[in-house]
């Protein structure tokens, strides 16, 4: 069973979907929490957390914008525009 949450930036909220898993699990008992997140390149917003969070590391074939990843295993990553690949 996936896990529901309500994201809020500024005055607009967002649902989203956590995956069931450890990494999930733990971040849900930290919420509510409150983070000023850091720009990076004006396409993705980023948090470091204090401390590492459980991670079986994963490649993505895709990221959409409004995605919300752990990089790592103490850095949440929320994408703001889609992201392409080139190979």
């Amino acid at each position: 069973m996936n896990i529901k949450i309500r994201i809020k930036i500024g005055s607009s909220v967002f649902n989203t979907t956590l995956s069931n898993n450890a990494t999930a699990t733990e971040f849900k008992a930290m919420l509510p929490m409150t983070i000023n997140m850091s720009d990076l390149n004006r396409n993705e917003k980023f948090y470091d957390f204090a401390n590492a969070l459980t991670t079986n590391a994963s490649n993505s074939s895709t990221i959409q914008t409004g995605d919300l990843m752990l990089y790592g295993n103490r850095t949440l990553v929320l994408f703001l525009q889609n992201i392409f690949y080139l190979i």
